[in-house]
């Protein structure tokens, strides 16, 4: 799997309420810092302001800041917008072996 299809399944997974499922994508010191509960009340808490709106994630973001290359692994975007124009992002860094070492709630 590419680490953009691992950003992008991670991203799909929280959007839809899968939190346990995205927090076992998570490896290393991530699993020590989140659980599937924080997973899911920092995504309610990014997402307060869309108002019931539908969140989509984007998986076809292609842009020169979507993936950026660290010492430690790889930064991936993920974009999640709705319909009327908010938007929002889940961020994550990815090692070499495709575990998710860290993760971010929120535009940068």
């Amino acid at each position: 799997m590419s680490l953009r299809n691992i950003a992008n399944d991670f991203s799909l997974k929280v959007v839809a309420g899968s939190y346990e499922d995205a927090f076992e994508m998570l490896s290393g010191e991530a699993r020590e810092i989140w659980s599937a509960s924080s997973l899911k009340e920092s995504y309610l808490d990014m997402i307060e302001y869309f108002e019931g709106e539908a969140a989509q994630v984007l998986t076809e973001f292609d842009d020169e800041f979507g993936m950026t290359p660290l010492e430690d692994g790889t930064l991936l975007y993920v974009p999640v917008n709705t319909e009327s124009g908010l938007s929002e992002a889940i961020s994550g860094v990815i090692d070499a072996s495709g575990g998710i070492t860290e993760v971010e709630f929120g535009r940068p």
